[in-house]
């Protein structure tokens, strides 16, 4: 009986020393010295948009189930802290499309 019990802790201490080890390796490999996620926004189901950064350049890019899309290179003069606010929806269309031709004209 003593045994058992002898045998069951040093199972369940293994068990927990192994889950950290493999915790930590997880975390070290989640992490990156050159490629940073700034900011990311769920847009549905399987589909995000996120600004990452790369080394010195800032891409904008899409993510869904199938992959990933390269939407734009922003600088950083394009990003800025966002207030929350409440936004009517005119004001809204009216600044998506300057986003949008903003983007346009840098892929021209």
């Amino acid at each position: 009986m003593l045994v058992t019990l002898i045998m069951l802790a040093a199972i369940l201490y293994l068990a927990y020393r192994v889950s950290k080890y493999v915790g930590t390796v997880a975390v070290r490999q989640s992490q990156s010295r050159y490629i940073k996620i700034a900011d990311m926004m769920s847009l549905g189901q399987d589909t995000a948009i996120a600004v990452t950064q790369v080394g010195c350049r800032i891409f904008l890019v899409g993510i869904t189930s199938g992959g990933m899309t390269n939407i734009a290179e922003l600088s950083p003069e394009d990003l800025t802290e966002l207030e929350l606010q409440t936004l009517e929806m005119s004001d809204m269309k009216e600044k998506f499309a300057d986003i949008m031709k903003k983007v346009k004209n840098r892929k021209e």
